[in-house]
């Protein structure tokens, strides 16, 4: 596949600062053999997630194999001031020796003074530094025993195994954890634990926003329920999130899509309290500091992004004011676990005030973007997409087609850099940008995906056809 398809450049790098897969694979070659006991190279590199930590540095998730096993998940703190070299040098030795147990690993932390870049497991994040505790099932399995109750409270006896799996990570910000019995039939809780008491204040909003989905709804639409806070962890535990793997798949695509208008348009009926105001300056200031971000990594795509923020300030002066209501502000499908007949929301540590257009821009996005990478065709994200909106609408909510099309489009400028930055998804970069061009020029949401295949090189198009649009 060419640099071309890609986005990258030909040397391999996604950005001229971002460590190409190849000498990220040498430097974990050097710190891991204490792990792998002399076993296979790691291979397969790939960059999972970049994102700006500062204005001068960036975090970054590789995801890597060693020999037949699942993948294995590193992070790293990269310094981009001025002075530093390339990953080049030679790093020194791990201290203490990295481990690798039940499939993840442990104690690693190795920097690169040279090149500014620090590589590390979850477990030794300089910030979030109760996560190594909270990772430690034996040691979590008497926390939560006493959480819930006392040592011989059914499903949390303290002698109970349990395990530990790290579903989110946002290096020295935020992590959130799945603790399971194993002899409980899978039974679960979910852990939050932030750098600060923002667990504590999590617990407080599902109790009120919870009680209100609840009435609402008549139990359609619920959040997960609250359980238990552990202080020293800055830990906020939480019930009622059990996936149902097998009734997710008996669910169509349209039926998700509605139950997700569904859950949007109950949470934007709500009244919780007290949440910070979201406006359209805010929305602006969060896509220019990813073209900022693209600029100081020497991303390819920063020019054609900066002038992508000019016509999106340009958009953004005609948006018209909306009745705030209380928003998600990053609601997609992975923010929902769906079942048969009830939806629960999930990451609302994001709550604001605002126009409701945020979170439907950015679930028409998303959605948008699992089409392309699914190789949907334009008919189908049209049907989707429609039935999204026609649904929400149904329970009288209005949508204002000039705030839906900033959303939308500002959605897509700021996915498009996301993954551009992403081994496994930068070749879908222009067909979103494209996308949202066309959503700027019509003042509506389009309804078109690539053709099936490879999208052109850059600089020829991105083969978009176009099957209408929503909201004409």
């Amino acid at each position: 596949m060419s640099a071309a398809l890609t986005g990258r450049r030909k040397s391999g790098r996604l950005a001229a600062a971002i460590p190409s897969a190849a000498e990220v694979a040498r430097l974990l070659r050097r710190c891991l053999p204490p792990a792998t006991e002399g076993g296979p190279a790691p291979r397969a590199v790939r960059v999972e997630r970049c994102w700006p930590a500062s204005e001068d540095a960036c975090s970054l998730e590789w995801s890597f194999r060693l020999g037949a096993g699942p993948p294995l998940a590193l992070f790293g703190h990269l310094d981009l001031g001025t002075g530093k070299k390339p990953c080049r040098a030679e790093p020194p030795e791990a201290e203490p020796a990295p481990r690798r147990v039940a499939g993840r690993l442990w104690d690693v932390r190795v920097c690169v003074p040279e090149s500014g870049l620090c590589v590390h497991s979850p477990d030794t994040d300089p910030v979030l530094r109760q996560l190594r505790g909270c990772l430690d099932g034996a040691a979590m399995a008497r926390r939560l025993a006493e959480a819930l109750g006392g040592p011989e409270t059914g499903r949390a006896s303290a002698g109970h195994q349990v395990s530990a799996e790290l579903l989110g990570y946002r290096a020295g910000r935020r992590a959130t954890i799945r603790f399971t019995w194993a002899d409980a039939d899978g039974d679960s809780l979910i852990g939050k634990t932030f750098r600060d008491d923002r667990a504590s204040r999590l617990l407080s909003l599902h109790l009120r926003l919870g009680d209100q989905l609840r009435r609402a709804t008549s139990f359609r639409v619920d959040v997960a329920t609250p359980v238990a806070y552990l202080d020293d962890l800055k830990m906020g535990l939480f019930g009622g999130v059990a996936k149902d793997a097998a009734a997710k798949r008996a669910l169509t695509e349209r039926r998700r899509v509605e139950a997700a208008a569904v859950a949007l348009a109950a949470l934007h009926a709500t009244l919780p309290g007290d949440l910070p105001r979201f406006t359209v300056e805010d929305e602006c200031g969060i896509v220019e500091r990813w073209a900022r971000f693209l600029a100081l990594v020497g991303s390819a795509h920063a020019p054609r992004m900066g002038r992508l923020v000019e016509r999106l300030r340009e958009a953004a002066a005609a948006v018209p004011a909306e009745p705030p209501r209380t928003i998600h502000r990053d609601f997609y499908e992975k923010q929902m676990i769906l079942g048969p007949r009830r939806t629960v929301l999930l990451d609302l540590d994001t709550l604001a005030r605002g126009s409701a257009s945020v979170d439907l821009g950015n679930f028409l996005a998303h959605l948008l973007m699992r089409c392309l990478s699914s190789g949907g065709s334009p008919a189908e994200f049209a049907r989707h997409a429609a039935a999204f909106r026609r649904c929400y609408e149904a329970d009288g909510q209005g949508v204002d087609r000039r705030g839906l099309s900033f959303y939308f489009s500002s959605a897509l400028v700021r996915l498009g850099a996301i993954h551009s930055l992403r081994s496994a998804t930068c070749r879908f970069t222009g067909a979103l940008w494209k996308a949202a061009e066309e959503a700027m020029d019509r003042c509506r949401v389009p309804v078109s995906v690539p053709r099936r295949g490879a999208p052109r090189a850059a600089g020829a198009g991105t083969g978009l056809r176009s099957a209408g649009s929503v909201g004409a």
